[in-house]
């Protein structure tokens, strides 16, 4: 059998001993956040919080080491990209860290909505011309009337995913 490397044994330790001397922890899903947000998050934070971004496999293995008590069925959490938060404020006011850095982003392509996004009918600010067709091939209803472009109807053009 082969050996686990070095590094990944003495990671594994270092965050079991901080889980264990962590009163509030916590795993995150980073997944879908840009690098210059999560930056921004991490700068805000800072002091506060320890946010640490880590391989899921590895913080399995330190929840299962960890001997407190109730904190290994947090590795249901421990997948795809995460982060572990540790920290001594209370779990309601790294909540409210958190939510308070949200901010809206232009989804790229292969993201999961989390809203239905809705067209809703009203007059745009773009001049007749090749516009209409960019709305028509969208599936939006869009017309001309006094030389504007205007959203006839409501479309809901993205579902939330389930």
């Amino acid at each position: 059998m082969i050996e686990p490397a070095q590094w990944k044994v003495d990671k594994v330790n270092a965050l079991t001993e901080e889980l264990n001397e962590s009163p509030v922890s916590a795993v995150i899903s980073i997944k879908g956040l840009r690098n210059k947000e999560f930056q921004k998050i991490r700068s805000d934070i800072r002091g506060k919080v320890k946010i640490e971004v880590l391989r899921a496999r590895l913080l399995r293995l330190a929840l299962q080491k960890s001997n407190k008590k109730n904190i290994a069925g947090m590795t249901e959490h421990a997948t795809g990209q995460i982060a572990l938060i540790t920290t001594s404020e209370t779990p309601k006011t790294v909540y409210d860290m958190l939510v308070s850095k949200r901010t809206k982003a232009a989804a790229r392509g292969g993201e999961i909505a989390e809203e239905d996004i809705i067209i809703e009918p009203k007059e745009t600010s773009f001049p007749p011309g090749p516009m209409i067709s960019v709305f028509q091939k969208a599936g939006i209803p869009a017309g001309i009337e006094k030389g504007k472009i205007v959203i006839k109807s409501e479309v809901t053009l993205v579902k939330k995913a389930k």
